[in-house]
């Protein structure tokens, strides 16, 4: 997962181009959900309009300024530019030339990066992510992403119990979805009915109504959501892959976490949610048939986001063993399933008919038996140690203590000898 996959502090940044094709991939920003709260303005000009425009505006957080030639007239203007602008604006430059000196002698002025044109849109995207967190920090959202090794071992339930948690204890904003359509059981287990479908749920996110959206979702609890469908034809398939991207990247533009169940999800929706995600939680059983499956799965999780051989891939990939005792004396102990799978489990719920009959059959909460907290326990644990910026740890970078040298004010103390 790249450390630019979140969700983006409101910012503000204005890019000075002549140029079509960096209009485009700069105006494209504004569909990247990691965007959503970020200010993106496109002005036709180069440098020279830049100075005269801030004489009389304030400056963005980032200005970004595309040049056909950069000789020492540019590097004065560069100046003057600071001059015009708020002290704290970070700057990037495109320009005409691949070239490693000039790159590492503008880095050594203050700016914040050099790029060459013409633009890739992802590497742009990404450079001005990077910039931005550097600047503000992170304020991101969080799309944790569950999945079985195989059905029927109790991945919807430890979703709805995580969901419950994580908004009910912890006080996250929390939204619960998943692409299940017709068999998506969470809305009626959370004590709800299925209100929409997905496939509305997914037109309306594909024009970007987000107001039609917040109507489907209804109130598990004041800080807990979930998208109420589940009302689509059992035996058609609810929603494309392009309908489930724009979902996802409305709700991660809302919400601060996002739990998706994709135990009964279709395999192109299971990828898109595996790739977007910034924790996967496996659930596994100690059953032979449970195990190989499993294997086949991580071991795929783990070639689709880049693990190496050799990593766990903790921060990412969490693996629960679910059902302990439930094969008997015969089953594999914990230390030879984790050989098998050749992944280490974060934790271990044992066998408890009892309490799951209670969940299924009166329509218990997982957060209201002794047994339930104890399994939610052992969830939160292991969020809180590969996750701590889910509950409020995780220091955010401080601008202010930053070294003014990567700011355009700083560029100016550079030239000036100030």
């Amino acid at each position: 997962m790249s450390e630019t996959s979140v969700l983006l502090p409101a910012a503000k940044v204005t890019v000075f181009s002549t140029e079509e094709n960096s209009h485009q991939v700069a105006l494209s920003l504004r569909e990247d959900w990691r965007y959503a709260r970020v200010e993106i303005t496109v002005q036709e000009g180069q440098v020279d309009d830049a100075i005269q425009f801030y004489r009389q505006q304030k400056s963005p957080d980032l200005l970004v300024i595309q040049t056909n030639v950069i000789d020492e007239a540019f590097i004065d203007k560069l100046g003057a530019l600071a001059e015009s602008c708020s002290e704290g604006t970070e700057a990037i430059i495109i320009g005409p030339d691949n070239d490693v000196q000039l790159y590492r002698k503008l880095i050594s002025m203050g700016v914040s990066d050099y790029m060459v044109r013409p633009l890739e849109a992802s590497v742009f995207s990404d450079v001005i992510a990077k910039t931005l967190i550097a600047k503000l920090g992170v304020t991101g959202s969080r799309l944790i992403v569950t999945v079985g090794g195989r059905g029927g071992i109790g991945t919807s339930t430890i979703t709805q119990a995580l969901a419950t948690a994580l908004s009910g204890v912890y006080g996250q904003k929390t939204l619960l979805m998943d692409a299940a359509g017709g068999w998506s059981p969470n809305t009626v287990a959370l004590g709800l009915e299925p209100s929409t479908t997905l496939a509305e749920a997914a037109k309306a996110a594909l024009k970007g109504d987000r107001e039609m959206l917040k109507r489907m979702i209804l109130k598990v609890n004041d800080k807990l959501g979930i998208l109420a469908s589940g009302g689509d034809v059992m035996l058609e398939k609810p929603l494309e892959r392009d309908g489930l991207e724009a979902l996802l990247n409305i709700a991660m533009a809302e919400y601060p976490v996002v739990l998706f169940d994709a135990s009964a999800a279709a395999p192109d929706h299971k990828k898109t949610a595996l790739l977007k995600a910034h924790k996967i939680v496996v659930l596994t059983t100690p059953g032979l048939y449970a195990l190989r499956m499993t294997r086949t799965l991580v071991s795929e999780i783990k070639n689709l986001r880049n693990i190496s051989e050799g990593e766990n891939g903790a921060n990412l990939l969490s693996l629960f063993l679910n059902f302990k005792g439930l094969a008997g004396k015969g089953e594999l102990n914990p230390k030879e399933i984790e050989e098998m799978l050749e992944q280490k489990l974060c934790g271990t719920i044992d066998f408890l008919p009892d309490l799951f009959s209670k969940l299924e059959g009166q329509g218990k909460k997982m957060t209201e038996e002794s047994d339930g907290q104890r399994i939610i326990h052992a969830l939160i644990a292991c969020l809180k140690e590969t996750m701590p910026g889910l509950f409020g740890e995780e220091r955010r970078l401080d601008s202010g203590s930053k070294d003014s040298s990567g700011s355009l004010g700083g560029l100016l103390k550079k030239f000036t000898g100030k």
